[in-house]
Formats: C-alpha cells, structure tokens, sequence
C-alpha cells in the first residue's frame, strides 16, 4: 500500500542547469525596475521638448521596449568579464604549467589564483573551472569538460585548447588572436601573450 502511493506521487526535481553565456534573462525586478527608470527618463524628456504631460506620458511608452536594450547590455557585460577573467586564468594555467605541473593540477592552480585575484570569490569563472576540476577528479578528461564550457560559451579559444590538449604530444604550433591582441601560442610550450595591433 505504502510503495503503490510512492509511485502514485511523481518526484520532479529539476536538476540545475549549467549557465549559457549566450543568453542572459532578466529577473522579473530587473525588468521591472529597467521599465520603470527608462519610463522616468522619457516622460522628463518628453516633458523638457513638448511641455505636455500627456505626449510625456506618451513618450514614457517607449520604455516598454527597453529591457531588450538592457538585456542585450548586461549580457556583453557578462562576457566581457568573463573573457578577462578567462585571460587571467590563462596566464595562471601557463604558470602553472611552465612550473611543471601536470594539466590537472594547472586547472586546480588557476582556480586557487582566481580566488586570489577576486576578493569576493563568486564570479562565473571560478564557477566554471570549479566543474571542470570536479570533471576531472571523476575521472573526465579536461577536452570533454572545455568541449561543454566551449558549447555554452561558444569561445573559439576553448576548442583550440581542447584540440591542443588531445593532440599534446605533436609539435606543430596553434596560433589564435584574439580582437584585443592576446595571442597564444600552443605546441610543445604554452606561451600567452600580448601584443599591439
């Protein structure tokens, strides 16, 4: 009697999902609070260019289309920390393995240097390389961790790392440019780079 009410009642737990960091969702606060502040602004602009309170309130309308804008803008804003963060991670990981330590070990290195680097400690690539050393500690290889980070980020740097790091024993030498002048140069050593355009 007991069992045939326990499966009577179905669990759902959702499991949580890895963030995608090409899309950002606004919470329903935030876009609360983006309608409202732009609607502020453009009834006062409304009101400086017409001296009408209805065609402000008219122009305070428009405001309805801003937590697209806001969106779009936090979401560049996430990426943007998000590749300085990865720099970061790059040079410590190329420390690390210029110190001798294996790739494993590098991943868990760069997490530690991140925390330093970070006051706070909670940021998306801490997060981040904090599953790729518990994929690693499972005995996952770090390509098939990279191959996931680099679907859900969609950074073409993470499948060049991936390819170097499941071809590490040729010598041929990867070279990837970044827009804002990192290079990195992968093939029997690990060397990052900056350089002006």
């Amino acid at each position: 009697m007991r069992t045939e009410k326990a499966a009577g009642k179905q669990v759902s737990r959702e499991v949580p999902s890895l963030p995608n960091y090409t899309v950002y969702t606004l919470s329903t606060v935030q876009k609360s609070m983006c309608i409202l502040f732009s609607g502020v602004l453009f009834a006062m602009i409304g009101y400086l260019f017409y001296h009408q309170w209805i065609l402000s309130l008219l122009c305070a309308a428009g405001a309805v289309v801003m937590p697209r804008y806001f969106r779009k803008f936090l979401l560049q804003r996430r990426r943007s920390a998000l590749s300085i963060q990865f720099k970061q991670a790059l040079y410590s990981l190329s420390s690390s393995l210029s110190a001798g330590r294996s790739v494993e070990n590098g991943f868990r290195e760069a997490v530690e240097d991140l925390r330093l680097l970070s006051p706070d400690g909670d940021h998306d690539l801490i997060f981040e390389f904090n599953i790729i050393t518990a994929c690693l500690e499972i005995g996952q290889p770090v390509e098939a961790a990279l191959q996931d980070l680099a679907r859900r980020a969609r950074w073409r740097i993470l499948r060049i790392l991936r390819t170097y790091l499941r071809l590490a024993n040729e010598p041929e030498v990867i070279w990837w440019k970044s827009y804002d002048g990192l290079q990195v140069s992968l093939g029997r050593s690990w060397k990052f780079s900056r350089r002006s355009v």
